[in-house]
C-alpha cells in the first residue's frame, strides 16, 4: 500500500467519526453519510478511496449489518483532525499494510529515502522529521526478533569497551552516537587508534555473521586501524531467568582483520552489487584468538531484564 497522505488521513478521520453518529449498513451508504457532515471540507476529499483502503485492510468490518471501525483505529483519531491525529492514523494504515520497500529501506535504525518511490515521498511530506521516526518505529515493532538482536549487540560491545578500558585504553562506545561510524567501538592508546566492529553471537550461530557494505567501505577506508571482534556468549546467557551477565557467560573472543574481513565480502560488479548487508561465513583459519582481560565486577543486565520479556 502506498504511504497515505494528509487528504487520505483526514479523510479516514471523516469516516470514523461518521461511524459514532450513524448507523451504516455498507460503504456507499457510509461515503453517503461522511460527504452530508456539516463540514465543508468534506468535499476535498475522495471518501469513496479511503472507505475502500480500509476495508482493503482489515480496519472496518461488518457487525450485524452495520459498519464497524477497529477500535485502535478510532481512539487514534480522537475528537479533532489535529495534526497529531492525523500521524496517528497514517501510522496505524502503514503498520496494517506496509509498503513493499519497507524492509529494504531501513538500515541500522535508519531510513533511506533512495529506496523512497517518489509517490510516497511527496505523500509523506506532510509528515516532515516525523515520517523518519515512525518508519525506523515501525520496523522494530513489527520485527519481533529486533529487540533481542539489539540486547545481544549491546552485550557483546558492553564486552568489548570494558576489555578496552580494563587494558589502560581510552574507549568511546561510538554505536550510541551513530551507526555510521562503520564500527562500534573506537579505542585510544596513546598515538594508536582501534576501530572495533562487534559481533555478538552464541555458540550455535558462531560460524557466521552479517556485515553492512558501510561496515566493509570503513574497513578498507581504515585498514590496519579497523578489527571486527566475535564476542560468543555461552548459551546459559540467553536464560529468561538470568538476571545478570558476568564474565563467566563469555565464551570465546576473537578478531578478523579488515583485509581478511575484505577479502571474504562480495565484489560489485557491473552486474550487479549488494546494497545492505552480506552473510559471511568465514574458513576456522582466518579467526585469530583474542585473549579478553574483563574486569571481575563486569556486569550486563539479562535479556529479561532488558527486554522485558516473561
Amino acid at each position: 500500500m502506498p504511504i497515505p497522505s494528509k487528504g487520505l488521513c483526514h479523510a479516514v478521520w471523516l469516516l470514523i467519526c461518521t461511524t459514532r453518529g450513524r448507523r451504516c449498513e455498507d460503504i456507499q451508504e457510509w461515503v453517503r453519510a461522511a460527504k452530508q457532515a456539516p463540514v465543508y471540507t468534506t468535499s476535498f476529499y475522495d471518501l469513496e478511496s479511503a472507505a475502500s483502503r480500509l476495508l482493503d485492510i482489515g480496519l472496518i468490518s461488518t457487525v450485524e449489518t452495520s459498519i464497524v471501525v477497529d477500535r485502535k483505529l478510532d481512539d487514534a483519531a480522537g475528537d479533532s483532525p489535529s495534526e497529531a491525529a492525523l500521524e496517528r492514523i497514517a501510522k496505524i494504515l502503514i503498520s496494517v499494510a506496509p509498503p513493499p520497500w519497507f524492509k529494504t529501506a531501513i538500515v541500522n535504525d535508519e531510513l533511506n529515502m533512495a529506496f523512497v518511490p517518489e509517490q510516497d515521498r511527496n505523500n509523506s511530506s506532510w509528515l516532515g522529521v516525523f515520517f523518519e521516526h515512525m518508519m525506523v518505529g515501525l520496523h522494530s515493532e513489527l520485527d519481533p526478533g529486533a529487540e533481542f538482536r539489539a540486547w545481544l549487540g549491546q552485550a557483546g560491545e558492553s564486552v568489548v569497551m570494558a576489555n578496552e578500558i580494563n587494558r589502560g585504553r581510552n574507549a568511546k562506545q561510538v554505536s550510541k552516537i551513530s551507526d555510521r561510524f562503520g564500527y562500534d567501538v573506537e579505542s585510544t592508546n596513546g598515538k594508536s587508534r582501534y576501530c572495533i566492529e562487534v559481533k555478538t553471537t552464541t555458540p550455535n550461530r558462531s560460524e557466521i555473521f552479517h556485515i553492512t557494505k558501510n561496515e566493509t567501505r570503513k574497513a578498507a577506508t581504515l585498514r590496519d586501524e579497523w578489527k571486527l571482534v566475535q564476542i560468543i556468549l555461552r548459551s546459559e546467557a540467553l536464560l529468561i531467568t538470568k538476571e545478570r551477565l558476568t564474565s563467566e557467560d563469555v565464551e570465546e573472543a576473537r578478531t578478523l582483520d579488515a583485509a581478511t574481513l575484505l577479502s571474504l565480502t562480495p565484489v560489485d560488479k557491473n552486474t550487479g552489487i549488494w546494497v545492505d548487508s552480506a552473510e559471511i561465513t568465514p574458513p576456522p583459519s582466518a579467526w585469530k584468538s583474542e585473549s579478553l582481560n574483563l574486569p571481575k565486577d563486569w556486569q550486563f543486565s539479562g535479556l529479561q531484564d532488558a527486554t522485558g520479556l516473561r
